[in-house]
């Protein structure tokens, strides 16, 4: 089973999906390597109105 875990942490990663209002309001999710880009709609609550949400490059080494 820890096969299994491991080779479906290998097909998803961890993106940070900043809100494009310009209120700095980010949240993170997981979405598959394979997939295009997301590009979602999502509520912002700073903005007070939903946005489009695009994803920002996380870096690995900062997460440590």
């Amino acid at each position: 089973t820890s096969c299994n875990s491991l080779f479906l942490n290998l097909r998803t990663i961890l993106v940070k999906m900043l809100s494009q209002a310009g209120t700095g309001y980010s949240f993170n999710t997981k979405r598959s390597r394979l997939r295009e880009k997301l590009t979602l709609l999502h509520y912002d609550p700073i903005g007070n109105k939903q946005v489009s949400v695009l994803p920002i490059q996380i870096s690995y080494l900062q997460m440590s």
